[in-house]
């Protein structure tokens, strides 16, 4: 990859970024705003490094002692910069039906409002199909109007509100794009 003013774009494995950049990223969130780093650490692993293992524990496979899916981490890299991490669970629990789904995404906040989340969807979109799920459920706060505006891009159909924490979570039915290449 070259340097942070190229605009060579690319959702990466998390386990192939650079931990510089990855360390980075993460420290332009807010305590409460990246639950992904969040919640390894609430597990242990506190950390780049790490998060990496976290993460990479949780592609291999379920966690079933945690209560985890088997779980791909990527990170949106512009050059050498993260930009934003996405995460595509391969299946859900009764919990993620409420608040997470299939996948979730954050983008630092300042490169937000430049489309990078809806790229990252796509690309999570893309995998998801690679891995036979017909569907994604995504879930979204009703306040987040930029989050809303993403899944709606990539074609994310409503078919609820659910009560979350001190909010209201809308579910999305979102395609993949594999029942139309399995027919």
């Amino acid at each position: 990859m070259s340097d942070d003013r190229s605009n060579d774009i690319a959702v990466v494995d998390l386990a192939d970024v650079p931990r510089d950049a990855l360390a980075d990223m993460l420290a332009t969130f807010a305590p409460g705003e990246h639950g992904p780093r969040e919640f390894a650490a609430a597990q242990g692993y506190c950390g780049v490094d790490a998060f990496v293992e976290f993460w990479a524990r949780l592609r291999e496979g379920p966690w079933p002692q945690l209560g985890l899916v088997r779980t791909d981490s990527m990170i949106l890299m512009r050059g050498r910069r993260a930009l934003g991490e996405v995460l595509l669970r391969y299946s859900t629990t009764p919990k993620l039906e409420i608040n997470g789904g299939n996948i979730g995404y954050s983008v630092r906040a300042d490169e937000r409002n430049k489309g990078y989340a809806t790229l990252m969807l796509r690309a999570a979109l893309a995998r998801a199909a690679a891995g036979g799920i017909e569907r994604a459920l995504l879930t979204v706060r009703t306040d987040n109007s930029a989050s809303l505006r993403v899944v709606a891009k990539c074609g994310g159909v409503a078919f609820d509100e659910v009560p979350f924490e001190d909010g209201i979570n809308r579910r999305f039915w979102v395609p993949t794009g594999a029942e139309r290449s399995s027919s």
